[in-house]
Formats: C-alpha cells, sequence, structure tokens
C-alpha cells in the first residue's frame, strides 16, 4: 500500500503554526514529530534561549545540549544572578557561598560553542565575584551581539562598566537599568577625567 502524504505547509504558515503553540511546551513536542521541516522550526522555537542561574543543573543542561547538536539554534544568552535570594547550587548540588558567581565559569565552555548569539542579557551581578575567566568571556564571546541588556549589575567602578562596553561593536540596541559602582573604587585621576564612551 502507498504511503500517504501529509498536506505540506509552506514555511510561513509553519512558522505562524509554532508561534502559537511555543506557550505550550507539550504540544510543540509534538509537532517535532511531523516532519524533517517542523523539527528544525521547532528546535528553533525550544532552544532559542540559554539561560543559565545559580540553580540551574547546569551539567544536564549542557549534556541535552551537546547530544542534541543545538548550540547553533541558540540566540539569545541571560545570565541572571537573581539577587542571589536563595543560596547558589554547585553542579554537585550543594550550597555555595553568597555571591559566589563560580556558576558563571562553569558555563565558559558552552560560551565557546555559540556563534549565533544576536542578544545577551545580564541581570543581577556582581562584577568582581565573576572570576576573572569569566569577565573575559562575558567580553569577548558575545560581542557579534546586537542587543545588550544590563540590568542590576554591580560592577564596583564605571570605568569597568565602560570597557566592558568597548566591547561590543555590533549593538543596536543597549538597555542598561539599576548600574552600580562606589566612589571609593575609582582612583582621583579616574573621578577627575572624564572617559569617553564611544560606541559605534
Amino acid at each position: 500500500m502507498a504511503r500517504v502524504r501529509g498536506p505540506i505547509f509552506p514555511p510561513p504558515i509553519i512558522d505562524r503554526i509554532l508561534s502559537v503553540a511555543i506557550l505550550d511546551g507539550h504540544r510543540l513536542l509534538g509537532y517535532m514529530l511531523l516532519s524533517r521541516e517542523c523539527l528544525d522550526r521547532c528546535r528553533r522555537h525550544l532552544f532559542s534561549h540559554f539561560d543559565v542561574y545559580p540553580l540551574l543543573p547546569l551539567q544536564r543542561y549542557v549534556d541535552l545540549f551537546e547530544t542534541g547538536n543545538l548550540y547553533d539554534y541558540v540566540e539569545i544568552v541571560t545570565i541572571d544572578g537573581l539577587r542571589e535570594k536563595s543560596p547558589s547550587v554547585c553542579l554537585d548540588g550543594g550550597p555555595s557561598e553568597a555571591l559566589d558567581h563560580a556558576w558563571v565559569a562553569v558555563a565558559i565552555p558552552v560560551f565557546e560553542k555559540l556563534s549565533n548569539i544576536r542578544g545577551l542579557y545580564l541581570t543581577d551581578l556582581n562584577w568582581q565575584s565573576l572570576s576573572l575567566p569569566a569577565r573575559h568571556a562575558l567580553g569577548t564571546k558575545f560581542t557579534r551581539a546586537t542587543t545588550l541588556s544590563l540590568d542590576g549589575i554591580d560592577f564596583g567602578n564605571s570605568y569597568e562598566m565602560a570597557n566592558f562596553l568597548q566591547g561590543f561593536t555590533n549593538l543596536s540596541r543597549l538597555l542598561i537599568e539599576e548600574p552600580a559602582w562606589t566612589s571609593s573604587t575609582h582612583s582621583i585621576q579616574q573621578i577627575s577625567n572624564m572617559m569617553p564612551l564611544k560606541l559605534k
């Protein structure tokens, strides 16, 4: 008996259906089984965001992306310190010290594999609590992003923020809300001289 193929919808129709179905993750998972075209488009919806936060079991998250070869679908990275309201959880499940952003450094190997990032969203982080490799990765691995959001970031020193921003040369949208630093972390020369910030 010949196999009967179902109707083939044009990509815009499929995308419209999936944009509604994305509100229901179970339904979207079901659509992945319809065809190769639906599988690819569902993956773009399901895995377009990569979120990192203290309570995330990051290793399981990484294993999922590794197994499914899903890194190319990621377009948005969000790193949220959650204001450290809850104790951070390390990969082994044990509690970590407050304001210890070691969990960000664990994600650095993941950042190396993300090549299609168009948006980076940082929320409630203490810049000085990030390791030097983590700060370097955040300032160099996402420079192709066109959107950068900094919400509640305590840079400690305004020059740290300015230096960080200088690396993002492709920005079309910059959102900064509640940045923080203290005058005691600035030298007299830094306070008396204005450093121009130039974003191209």
